[in-house]
C-alpha cells in the first residue's frame, strides 16, 4: 500500500502493523518496506494514491498487465455467477464447472477488450 509522509510529502510503499500502547490505546504503525522505518498513523496519509498516470505507466511497463487484469476480471465474474447457480444449466455433455469457467472467461475477455478499445480513443 502507498502512503504519503505528511512532513516531507514523500510517497512510500508501506505495510501496516497494529501495535498496542498504554498511553494511546490501539494504534497503527506503518513500516516503509524499503527502509523499514516506522511511522505513526498521524505521520502518514494513506488515501488511495494511485493516479491515472501511474496506472498508465503500469500498463506500459508490465507486459503482463492485460493478462493479470483479465484473470482478475474472470475471478470476479465467476464469483458473481456463483450467486446465480440455480439459473445456469450446462449444455449437453458439459459439466457445471466447465460452463461457469467458459462464461467467466468470455465476460473477462470482453471487459479487457473494451478497456483496451477505450484506451486507444
Amino acid at each position: 500500500m502507498k502512503a504519503r509522509i505528511k512532513a516531507t510529502d514523500e510517497i512510500i510503499e508501506v505495510d501496516a502493523v497494529r501495535r498496542f500502547s498504554n498511553e494511546k490505546g490501539n494504534y497503527i504503525v506503518y513500516i516503509d518496506v524499503r527502509t523499514f522505518k516506522e511511522y505513526d498513523e498521524e505521520e502518514v496519509d494513506t488515501k488511495d494514491l494511485t493516479t491515472l498516470a501511474e496506472v498508465r505507466h503500469m500498463r506500459t511497463v508490465d507486459p503482463d498487465y492485460w493478462t493479470k487484469l483479465e484473470h482478475q476480471a474472470g475471478i470476479a465474474a465467476m464469483q458473481g455467477l456463483m450467486s446465480y447457480v440455480e439459473q445456469i444449466t450446462p449444455k449437453e455433455g458439459r459439466s457445471f464447472c466447465d460452463e461457469i469457467v467458459d462464461i467467466s472467461f468470455k465476460v473477462a475477455h470482453a471487459l479487457v477488450e473494451k478497456y483496451k478499445k477505450e484506451e486507444r480513443k
